[in-house]
């Protein structure tokens, strides 16, 4: 089942709210709103910019990001893409072989590594101790 989120529907990984709303400050999962009650994304899962542009897409297991993600500037061009194990970790340089694809609002190719943002390692270093 395809699900079509907007931006602002979207409760963030690094969002105050998911206190607010009774959400463990360590569970990094992510949630949506559906009639109202809280819940896990699960599926294919499509996200758009508030203008209809897609912000990105992919699929979810039980909240945790998995597989092929491709994100996209709010232009529509091509953002970054790669991939999400298991558990919701990014795949990066160190395992498998694999990559994280960086690219401009132009949507050409700027970089390929392992990064996440720092509010997010942080707390993917303090799941993962």
């Amino acid at each position: 089942m395809l699900t079509k989120l907007y931006k602002s529907e979207f409760i963030s990984p690094v969002d105050d709210e998911r206190a607010k709303l009774g959400i463990d400050p360590d569970d990094l999962r992510d949630y949506y709103f559906k009639n109202g009650k809280l819940k896990l994304r699960h599926g294919q899962f499509e996200l758009y910019y508030d203008n209809g542009n897609m912000l990105g897409k992919g699929f979810y297991e039980k909240g945790y990001r998995v597989g092929a993600w491709q994100y996209f500037h709010e232009n529509g061009q091509i953002w970054q893409r790669g991939f999400f194990k298991s558990n919701g970790d990014r795949l990066g340089i160190k395992e498998h072989g694999d990559t994280w694809e960086w690219f401009n609002e132009d949507g050409n190719l700027e970089s390929f590594c392992e990064i996440l943002f720092e509010p997010i390692q942080k707390r993917l270093n303090k799941r993962t101790k």
